[in-house]
């Protein structure tokens, strides 16, 4: 096999002249997935792009995979950890990600530049999320990172970077049209148990613990979508899921319940509100795991409750079951993470869904997140971007890090010499 590696590493890593047919490349005897499931074929690649048959005249490199799983690479759809580097870069490609949306980023320049070199990873962002005054995330820039990370930074300059305010209809059309200037793709809104917006919103013990009036909401959403830039929504319980779908949100970036266990009759998503989300076509990005981390973290220190943290996943099971049925997309996202392995293991873990449908949707992530692009899908036409895996997914997640060759543009992703 190693021998078949370093002959496909020549073979594909060097462009053809122009006006010479481009070489191919055949993956024999693989079993690639598509629809929910493997199938035994052989792949054709040229020129970047999946092929029906070779091209008369076209040199050919026979690749004998002997059975070996072939994926779709995969995409995170929530992360915070995006840097415009080498290094970030194949921390992601390791894992087998090469694409993900970032919903929160300060500005960085030539940062959009970067990401769209065909061998980095390929990232989206929000740019400063919509909040109101003392809303998550502002705390968060303004107090935490500015005390560890950030810390040659003036307190008032994270607002109209990091955050943006959103009070009135003023505040909104003037964010938006900041957002779409910085070259934003996505529009990053926030709200934090929104049912409570009145208590909270002038109470300074709620200081970043509280964001958007749920009632200018439809307005914000309306807007973007004006901009062509779609919603997506930090949400904490069903009431604010509710408000985002019936809006016409097309992204929940969390799921009530992904982290905090405090308040689980908050969390469980309703039936009208699956409904409102069908209705939005809403795809929603749980990041789950979150939970498991805490409560991985109490269990080491001695101060797990289990009774407690079952609760929790119980309702976290039920609210993936239902979108599942309902035919809501699920998208793997993490929060943190680089891989999103923990994330689908934990959705089967507690019996959320079951491997085949986890390992679905995240096979099938990228398609919302790069729209625009044929991407994660092995017919005619195809970006071939995807990984040979030495195990098979259906049998552990574990096996979505047992890479043997990542294969982005066509070209073989080579691991960096200091890994």
């Amino acid at each position: 096999m190693a021998i078949m590696i370093s002959l496909l590493l020549a073979a594909i890593s060097m462009a053809p002249p122009e006006g010479v047919i481009p070489d191919v490349t055949i993956y024999e005897d693989v079993q690639v997935w598509e629809d929910g499931g493997f199938s035994q074929r052989n792949l054709i690649v040229s020129g970047g792009r999946i092929l029906s048959s070779v091209p008369e005249g076209a040199a050919v490199t026979r690749v004998a995979l002997e059975g070996r799983d072939i994926v779709p690479a995969m995409a995170n759809a929530h992360t915070h950890l995006t840097n415009a580097s080498e290094e970030q870069s194949w921390a992601y490609l390791k894992e087998g990600v090469y694409y993900a949306w970032n919903p929160n980023l300060i500005q960085i320049p030539d940062w959009h530049a970067f990401m769209a070199r065909p061998d980095t990873y390929e990232v989206k962002t929000s740019w400063g999320g919509m909040t109101e005054p003392g809303g998550h995330p502002e705390k968060l820039y303004t107090v935490n990172l500015r005390e560890w990370v950030y810390t040659d930074r003036a307190e008032d300059s994270f607002l109209g970077d990091a955050f943006h305010y959103g009070r009135t209809e003023e505040e909104i059309v003037a964010a938006l049209d900041l957002l779409t200037a910085q070259n934003a793709d996505f529009v990053k809104m926030l709200l934090v148990f929104s049912e409570d917006y009145a208590e909270r919103r002038n109470d300074p013990a709620y200081y970043g613990s509280k964001a958007l009036n749920p009632e200018n909401v439809p307005f914000l959403v309306a807007e973007a979508k004006k901009r062509g830039l779609p919603s997506y929504f930090h949400v904490e319980s069903n009431f604010d899921l509710g408000v985002a779908a019936r809006a016409g949100a097309q992204f929940a970036g969390h799921l009530p319940g992904y982290a905090s266990g405090n308040r689980l009759a908050d969390y469980a998503i309703t039936l009208p509100t699956l409904s409102a989300m069908q209705a939005a076509d809403m795809a929603a990005v749980p990041t789950y795991a979150l939970a498991r981390y805490g409560y991985d973290a109490a269990e080491e220190a001695g101060t797990l409750d289990p009774a407690a943290r079952d609760a929790h996943y119980a309702v976290q099971a039920a609210n993936l079951r239902l979108l599942q049925d309902g035919g809501v997309a699920l998208l793997t996202g993490t929060d943190a993470a680089f891989h999103v392995r923990d994330e689908l293991g934990h959705w089967v873990a507690i019996g959320g869904v079951t491997m085949a449908e986890g390992l679905e949707a995240a096979f099938t992530t990228a398609r919302r997140l790069f729209p625009e692009r044929r991407i994660q899908c092995f017919y005619a036409g195809c970006e071939a971007d995807f990984l040979v895996l030495t195990q098979n997914p259906l049998e552990g997640v574990e096996a979505l890090s047992a890479i043997e060759l990542r294969i982005k543009g066509g070209a073989l992703v080579e691991a960096r010499a200091d890994d």
